[in-house]
């Protein structure tokens, strides 16, 4: 157990860079399901008062738009971390 207890404390650093890159992808994908949200009601609201041109013309890019996740971020926080 002392070996792996070092193995930790000699990776605490990368440890923590690691949580903050999750920490930073949680953040961002609970923007994008509150943007996601917000264009899918306004979407909703358009159907429901039959404005179907309307609906069709703004849907596709407020959708698009909401869900568009960033692809600037480290893609997977583990990718380089190995023990």
């Amino acid at each position: 157990m002392a070996n792996a207890d070092s193995v930790l404390d000699a990776r605490a650093g990368e440890l923590k860079n690691v949580d903050q890159a999750v920490m930073d992808e949680v953040v961002g994908v609970a923007q994008a399901i509150g943007d996601l949200r917000k264009a899918l009601d306004a979407l909703g609201g358009l159907l429901d008062d039959r404005q179907f041109e309307k609906a069709a013309a703004s849907g596709y890019q407020d959708l698009a738009w909401a869900n568009g996740l960033s692809t600037t971020r480290l893609a997977h926080p583990l990718k380089n971390f190995l023990i």
